[in-house]
């Protein structure tokens, strides 16, 4: 296993290339620039897990609480499975955090499927698992009557090797408890754009959903949709933008950035007083950053963080490189001048890890 030990660097790109200015009238004049990225290692996992991808987080009961998708494990849980595809974990916020989480396990020591299969998803996995189902934990919203809200995909296994995400819903998890209940119903399903599988962002007053696909070859594009922060978990309370408003008709929903990727993490930023995103390089092994003076855009183009083995580790397995960088609201330095962000990054056949850096933000 790697160690946890901080590495530092400086990343130097030219201003023309990193530089963003214009996030609107009035806005602080800082453009995004980045000074250093810092690697903090990877995120603690049990012994019993050898690989693992996700890690959204969401401050919820005075802590962070995690959510991850696959979780692989060396002994069969209960369930006659070698796999777990979503988990969850805690862990302090702020300065206090340092990459140990305490996560809840079996007396096997493998940690508990956070949402629960249904009987038929369970029978199905226990049959052929290669072309079960997976439900993928996702973006922690907030807290709501004593329970955490979340959002978690219903992925059908396609091999072994390929996925087809069917719907996204909500689940909700109380204190302390080691499994969610998922509500009736889906949030978004197939046939119609599956809104929350890119991310989700959060205000006093609103959710803002955002759903991520291929738009062309080599070209991810992301449309945003949102809800009344108390209706998030109704269908009928979403709203879609069409490029220039808000509209009820799904249909008119047109992509508000193009070269994304899947995690495509929002949140406002006081030092740059913009909103800034943080995904993943398509097909590559960098992080990019992007901002915008509201949630559905304008996005300017992206910077790029380069994986360059020292502040940002490439992937050592699989030919696509690393995937969903997500940043992390709780984790952050309070004047918004230094991001702490994870990605996922494959290390051999069932074996992966979810890593943290720092990236600081120049003056």
């Amino acid at each position: 296993m790697l160690t946890f030990s901080s590495r530092r660097i400086a990343v130097f790109i030219a201003l023309a290339a990193f530089a963003f200015t214009g996030c609107g009238p009035g806005d602080n004049p800082r453009a995004l620039k980045v000074e250093s990225v810092t690697d903090l290692g990877p995120l603690s996992m049990p012994a019993t897990v050898p690989g693992r991808d996700g890690g959204w987080s969401g401050l919820v009961f005075g802590k962070l609480f995690w959510t991850f998708g696959d979780s692989f494990i060396t002994v069969k849980g209960e369930d006659g499975l070698n796999v777990r595809s979503s988990t969850s974990a805690w862990s302090a916020s702020g300065s206090a955090f340092g990459t140990a989480l305490t996560e809840p396990l079996t007396s096997a020591g493998i940690p508990y499927q956070l949402v629960p299969y249904t009987s038929d998803e369970l029978a199905a996995n226990q049959a052929d698992s290669a072309n079960g189902w997976a439900l993928w934990g996702g973006p922690v919203l907030f807290e709501k009557n004593a329970e955490a809200l979340f959002l978690y995909s219903r992925v059908k296994r396609e091999n072994g090797s390929g996925f087809n995400t069917v719907s996204v819903g909500v689940a909700r998890v109380s204190d302390g408890a080691t499994t969610a209940r998922r509500d009736p119903s889906p949030l978004f399903a197939q046939p119609e754009p599956l809104y929350g599988n890119g991310s989700a962002y959060v205000d006093e007053q609103y959710v803002y959903l955002y759903q991520c696909d291929v738009a062309a070859p080599l070209d991810m594009a992301c449309a945003v949709a949102r809800a009344p922060r108390a209706q998030a978990d109704h269908r009928s309370a979403y709203v879609f933008y069409d490029g220039a408003q808000w509209v009820s008709d799904i249909s008119k929903a047109r992509p508000v950035v193009h070269g994304a990727a899947a995690g495509f993490s929002v949140d406002w930023n006081d030092w740059l007083g913009c909103y800034v995103a943080v995904h993943s390089e398509l097909l590559g092994k960098g992080i990019r950053l992007r901002t915008a003076p509201a949630p559905e855009g304008p996005w300017s183009e992206a910077i790029t963080l380069p994986a360059d083995g020292t502040s940002i580790l490439p992937n050592t397995d699989g030919e696509f490189g690393n995937y969903l960088a997500v940043q992390h609201r709780g984790l952050g330095s309070a004047d918004g001048r230094e991001l702490v962000v994870t990605y996922s990054r494959p290390l051999a056949p069932f074996r992966g890890e979810v890593r943290a850096a720092r990236i600081r933000l120049a003056e």
